[in-house]
């Protein structure tokens, strides 16, 4: 008798581990479309933000070679605006490559 009662403990046991189990699955399947969308999103600004970015970076950078080619160098202020620039484009790019490694780890 007491293994029975037992034997019944251990089934009920499962049957509730089955239904958690039910209840993370579709929870994950609720989530995971929209964190998708979400670094679909995040991807988007991020290209965006690339693309504004090294936009700068070229324009700062003919900046400096005209100033080479007349014999001076860039001021202070736009080395530094090209150092951000170009930390901007790496920024930029290693959001967009951890987006992209989110999008293929939830698909």
């Amino acid at each position: 008798k007491a293994h029975r009662a037992e034997l019944r403990k251990a089934k009920n046991a499962v049957e509730n581990a089955a239904l958690v189990i039910g209840d993370c699955e579709d929870a994950i399947n609720a989530i995971v479309p929209q964190a998708i969308a979400a670094y679909k999103a995040a991807k988007i600004r991020a290209v965006k933000a690339r693309q504004t970015a090294e936009a700068e970076v070229e324009e700062l950078r003919a900046t400096h070679m005209l100033a080479k080619a007349q014999g001076r160098e860039l001021a202070k202020a736009q080395r530094a605006e090209l150092l951000t620039a170009k930390h901007a484009v790496e920024n930029a790019v290693l959001t967009i490559n951890d987006c992209e490694e989110a999008i293929v780890y939830l698909q």
